[in-house]
């Protein structure tokens, strides 16, 4: 499996999203703004993926 395609998987995005509501100490009581969020987080990724550095492993990606 690619490094692009363990980024993109489900597991890692579900695996950053957490990540980013624990460090951010997002409250996550109003579903209609996570969910908000979360198309925001989600839109986010593709741009990210185009800017990638090709040799990069999962963790230095995850990192960014």
């Amino acid at each position: 499996m690619s490094t692009l395609t363990q980024f993109m998987s489900k597991q890692n995005t579900n695996l950053l999203w957490d990540v980013l509501l624990d460090e951010l100490h997002i409250n996550q009581t109003n579903m209609s703004l996570m969910s908000n969020k979360r198309m925001v987080f989600d839109s986010n990724i593709n741009p990210f993926i185009s800017k990638i550095n090709p040799k990069a492993n999962l963790m230095q990606l995850n990192k960014e």
